[in-house]
């Protein structure tokens, strides 16, 4: 317990700032990300539609 609480204080925290830009960086990528899998998943659903016969 006490290394873990002497590792703590060694540690750089980020500013105010820093940490919400980093935040708002981080939900970028994700939104971007999941839109990217949404579009594949829509074109893959479509092909498979498509070509697949029923």
């Amino acid at each position: 317990m006490r290394y873990g609480k002497s590792e703590l204080k060694k540690t750089t925290w980020p500013s105010w700032q820093q940490a919400n830009r980093l935040t708002w960086q981080v939900i970028a990528v994700v939104v971007v990300i999941g839109a990217y899998m949404w579009i594949l998943n829509v074109v893959f659903a479509w092909l498979i539609k498509h070509i697949l016969p029923q």
